[in-house]
């Protein structure tokens, strides 16, 4: 079964061809960043940007090999969102194709079936997925339910538009509140340059924590380290550096013990966040060193780690193939 994907969720414009939820044809991705400009301009920028995108982008599609077009719906910025679903219905309308809607971060949560077969997959699987606009804990039980453990995600209002705060958001504006990004980058390149600079056990910053196990808010751990900052000079490619180390010790303690808790035969990292491959190395370090009974997987490729179709046209096809009940999900909109 050939799914065509589209996904307009956030600032990635995404098309994609998926074979049987893992074989992925093709999968073209563009970002409609825009450089100084407040992110409360672009729920307003982006749909047009879309439009443009899915345009240039349908038309040398052969729909003699399409059996059914996938869209993301619910989550994501709500002007976006209708962009690439009022295009999905019109598509599937016009060719008399099937009509599938995906919720665009329950396919983060499957984006490490691509290319892999969910046979070989040993459940249940603990998956920690996060980005700048998502921070999760979700349990997949077998191929057919899934629960969403924590998935509460803070948010800031700006201008009228109240921006989800996850995790690779909190990195993102750490890196500016320390004066290594600005406004004209769109992601953390900066930051991990400085980082890379960096010692990262010059500070211990996991003392200012003081969250439970499920919470996955780092707002006010990223305020302590603000106010620690102001005290004095300190240098900042260490504090980039201590702040990462810190935070991913807290990630990784957690995880490993909802792992246990769980008694999870596999760990999946999912979502922006499986790109730190601090994260990762030290993650499958501590795995390694005491000898813990889990596996860990990733996304395949990075174009599956980031926003795209071909995670959509994934949990599409799976959806329909094993009738997936999903448990305590709700969708997180930006209106």
């Amino acid at each position: 079964m050939n799914i065509l994907s589209i996904d307009t969720t956030g600032f990635s414009s995404s098309i994609a061809l998926v074979k049987n939820g893992s074989q992925v044809l093709f999968n073209r991705i563009s970002s409609g960043f825009v450089p100084n400009k407040n992110w409360w301009d672009f729920p307003y920028l982006l749909p047009e940007y879309h439009q443009n995108f899915l345009m240039k982008n349908l038309r040398n599609i052969n729909w003699k090999n399409v059996d059914a077009i996938a869209a993301s719906a619910n989550s994501g910025i709500y002007t976006c969102i209708l962009v690439g679903l009022s295009m999905a219905k019109i598509l599937a309308d016009c060719y008399k194709k099937p009509l599938l809607e995906v919720d665009h971060i329950l396919a983060h949560l499957y984006s490490t079936w691509l290319e892999r077969s969910p046979n070989d997959l040993q459940f249940p699987i603990l998956i920690f997925s996060a980005s700048g606009s998502h921070s999760d804990f979700s349990l997949l039980k077998n191929k057919r339910e899934c629960e969403i453990i924590y998935d509460t995600v803070p948010r800031q209002a700006k201008g009228e538009v109240k921006v989800f705060l996850g995790i690779g958001k909190i990195f993102y504006q750490m890196g500016k509140r320390l004066g290594v990004i600005s406004s004209a980058d769109s992601g953390v390149d900066k930051l991990m340059k400085a980082i890379a600079q960096g010692n990262a056990h010059k500070f211990d910053f996991t003392k200012y924590y003081r969250k439970p196990l499920l919470d996955l808010n780092f707002y006010d751990f990223m305020d302590s380290i603000d106010k620690f900052v102001k005290k004095g000079n300190v240098n900042i490619n260490n504090v980039a550096a201590s702040f990462q180390e810190s935070i991913n010790e807290i990630l990784i303690n957690k995880i490993l013990k909802l792992a246990g808790m769980k008694k999870a035969g596999e760990i999946h990292i999912a979502g922006g966040i499986s790109e730190n491959k601090h994260l990762e190395r030290k993650l499958r370090e501590k795995i390694k060193k005491e000898k813990l009974p889990f596996i860990l997987r990733y996304p395949v490729k990075k174009e599956y780690r980031l926003d795209n179709a071909a995670m959509i046209g994934c949990l599409a096809y799976y959806q329909q193939k094993y009738h997936i009940k999903f448990i305590n999900f709700k969708p997180s909109i930006t209106r």
